[in-house]
């Protein structure tokens, strides 16, 4: 362009780098000229300035401004990811985002967050390659505050109602056999934390044995959100049932070989062993029959003592009309001459007043008004016969001693004094009568 002289020319733009501008003076002959250069050298940008930040999930703080270069941001820990834009303020400058770059003013891609602080970086790099500045956002993700259960099961028993996650309250039933239980919670937060009665069991993991007392039982199971404040309990209450009633049969009896007199028997099983009670005799077998099939219905242990009384415990609580069969050591086995009433009410039973209370009246009078069970059924095979010899007499020729069924009168040896009532009963043939 001709340019007068002395006067400037129009601007000349300058690009980044050399920009050389010629100058050409034309002499009046109009022919002869003179080119002069110059080679402007423009500088690349130090500019590394943000106009604009923003992330998707939350707000700044504090605002943004170009020249502050650190920021935060708190999130609701449903957020797990955010995304960053960044607009340069010199669009010749490049941006990264966490080391990727991203157009400017366009958003970066997804940025996963953790629980609790994550740091978020903008580089900017000027266009001269060399000026940078890092714009830093520490993004808070606040923990959960999910304190549910995402099932509840219990190893015994069904939950009432069936379990739900808003639902904190629940019973079970169990019967009276089941002692102890577990307890089996699941979070729905993988980070929360959970007890059972105080006591910390991993998700989805059985509690320790929890023992249970006849009745109502609570079971807390309290879930702690990852928070560490949030709290939710689940209770269940199991009821226990208690046992069954047991039926009691109190009778009295007294052993022919035992007798001493005066309503009272040896002491038969200190005389034995030296250590028992000297109020004991023996240990019976008590049955309760059914009075029309005859057949077990029941059956438990009990221990006669000296003054013929002896209580039986049946804890399946049977309930009806029984007949009751007595069976132990050396004595024959008898039943009661008909079938009594057992139940809620305690049964008294008295074989020893009057020989008509055993079945068939198979008793033997040993005092005035005093009737026992026949003794000398050594094998309780039902007879006393000459079967029961062989054990008696080995016993006797060995002079044994001890807890031994051959020891008719229970004086604690098996000697010649044990043959009186044995002789007798075999030859009078004493069985066992029952219907």
């Amino acid at each position: 362009m001709t340019v007068a002289s002395g006067t400037p020319s129009s601007a000349i733009a300058l690009a980044v780098g050399s920009n050389v501008i010629t100058t050409v003076v034309t002499a009046q002959d109009g022919t002869t000229t003179k080119t002069y250069t110059i080679t402007v050298t423009r500088a690349a940008s130090n500019v590394t300035t943000l106009s604009n930040l923003v992330v998707s999930a939350g707000a700044l703080s504090p605002s943004f401004t170009a020249l502050t270069t650190s920021y935060t941001v708190s999130v609701a820990n449903a957020t797990t990811s955010t995304t960053v834009t960044p607009t340069l303020t010199d669009s010749n400058a490049v941006v990264r985002v966490n080391g990727v770059i991203v157009s400017s003013g366009t958003a970066s891609s997804a940025i996963a967050l953790n629980v609790g602080a994550n740091v978020i970086t903008t580089l900017v790099t000027a266009q001269d390659g060399v000026s940078t500045r890092t714009y830093t956002i520490t993004v808070t993700r606040a923990p959960s505050n999910n304190a549910n259960l995402s099932n509840l099961v219990a190893s015994t028993g069904a939950l009432t109602p069936v379990f739900s996650s808003a639902t904190t309250s629940y019973t079970i039933s169990v019967p009276n056999t089941t002692t102890s239980m577990t307890v089996t919670p699941t979070v729905t937060n993988a980070f929360a934390t959970v007890k059972v009665n105080t006591v910390t069991v991993a998700s989805g993991s059985p509690s320790s044995g929890i023992a249970l007392n006849v009745g109502a039982n609570v079971i807390t199971t309290v879930v702690t959100a990852q928070d560490g404040t949030t709290t939710r309990t689940y209770t269940i209450t199991v009821t226990r049932a208690p046992a069954a009633s047991a039926s009691i049969v109190n009778l009295k009896l007294y052993v022919e070989g035992y007798y001493l007199g005066s309503g009272l028997m040896k002491s038969v099983k200190f005389n034995q062993d030296g250590v028992s009670d000297a109020s004991w005799v023996q240990d019976c077998t008590v049955e309760l029959r059914h009075a029309t099939t005859f057949a077990l219905v029941a059956t438990t242990t009990a221990t006669l003592k000296t003054d013929g009384s002896m209580a039986c415990t049946f804890n399946t609580a049977p309930s009806g009309s029984f007949y009751i069969a007595v069976s132990g050591g050396n004595m024959v086995r008898t039943w009661s001459a008909t079938p009594q009433i057992v139940g809620n009410t305690p049964l008294t039973y008295d074989f020893s007043n009057v020989a008509s209370k055993a079945y068939d009246s198979n008793a033997v009078q040993v005092g005035a008004g005093v009737w026992a069970f026949y003794s000398g059924d050594i094998n309780q095979d039902g007879v006393v016969d000459g079967s029961d010899s062989t054990n008696l007499l080995n016993d006797i020729q060995n002079a044994a001693s001890g807890v031994l069924v051959t020891d008719i009168n229970g004086d604690g040896v098996v000697n010649n004094s044990d043959t009186t009532v044995y002789i007798i009963n075999t030859q009078n043939a004493v069985f066992s009568h029952h219907p």
